[in-house]
């Protein structure tokens, strides 16, 4: 009830309160415990507890979100130097390969000439033998064909044997073979 809506002035109505029956004073209070209590019990007990389990929550959350952003640093880390070291195996690869190919090249440049200066010995050699059998073959054709020529001219003389030898004697000389 509103105490100046009934008509009691604001004064009286303080010193009517504040002479409250020491009764009731105690109901006041034990009420105010029981509420307090009740209170505690069911909702500043729970709330308490909702707020310190989201507050590990969170805590838990963010040491994670650390943990997980740390391995992710470790994982980078680890990712770059194993490209570093792929780069530089693979840098080392090329330049084996390199390496290789270039003996490789030498060894067949080296070969290629033997086989070509073995070709040219061969080539000379056949060359050279083939130049005395044309110069013996050619010898042997003049000296035929002289002899015939000067058998037809000098058809008196019968000695072909001593004209044979008079023949290869002026070839000699003249040196055409």
């Amino acid at each position: 009830m509103n105490l100046l809506a009934s008509g009691i002035p604001l004064a009286e109505a303080s010193t009517n309160l504040i002479n409250l029956e020491p009764i009731k004073w105690v109901f006041v209070f034990v009420n105010l415990m029981v509420i307090y209590f009740v209170l505690r019990k069911f909702l500043w007990k729970p709330v308490t507890e909702f707020m310190e389990k989201r507050t590990n929550s969170i805590s838990d959350s963010i040491n994670d979100a650390n943990a997980k952003l740390a391995e992710a640093e470790e994982l980078k880390r680890e990712y770059h130097l194993s490209l570093n070291n792929a780069r530089i195996e693979a840098a080392k690869i090329v330049e084996d390969s390199r390496m290789r190919a270039q003996q490789e090249y030498n060894v067949m440049l080296d070969s290629a000439t033997k086989d070509a200066e073995a070709f040219k010995a061969k080539t000379r050699k056949e060359m050279a033998r083939e130049r005395e059998d044309m110069l013996s073959k050619l010898k042997s054709e003049i000296a035929g064909l002289a002899l015939n020529a000067a058998s037809k001219v000098i058809e008196k003389n019968m000695d072909t044997e001593a004209n044979r030898v008079f023949v290869n004697e002026i070839i000699d000389k003249e040196g055409v073979a």
